[in-house]
């Protein structure tokens, strides 16, 4: 159930890519061409960007893909990289129910 969530995840993050980059070119070529614009793609594009990253977030986590200072693995024995592996998941998790409360409020 969770691998199929995370995959999902990772399916809606291309799928929404996907279609911004259509339509930034469909925008580019038609103004070339001298079609209609359609005055709503900067919008949608706005409001997709983040459904792109908010969405790739937790299955770059879940691939163990995201971003992380490599520095500190370096040094960790392999328990302590476990643990501070787990502690920065559960900060990820805290901080994403905080976004998801503050923005639920507004």
């Amino acid at each position: 159930m969770h691998a199929a969530l995370m995959r999902g995840c990772g399916l809606v993050a291309a799928a929404t890519v996907a279609f911004i980059t259509l339509l930034v070119c469909y925008d580019v070529v038609g103004r070339n061409l001298g079609l209609p614009s359609l005055v709503w793609i900067n919008e949608v594009t706005e409001y997709a960007m983040p459904v792109a990253t908010l969405s790739a977030a937790p299955w770059l986590m879940w691939r163990n893909q995201h971003v992380r200072l490599d520095l500190l693995g370096a040094v960790l024995s392999p328990a302590a990289q476990r643990t501070l592996d787990r502690v920065a998941s559960a900060l990820g998790l805290v901080i994403s129910a905080v976004m998801v409360w503050y923005r639920s409020e507004e």
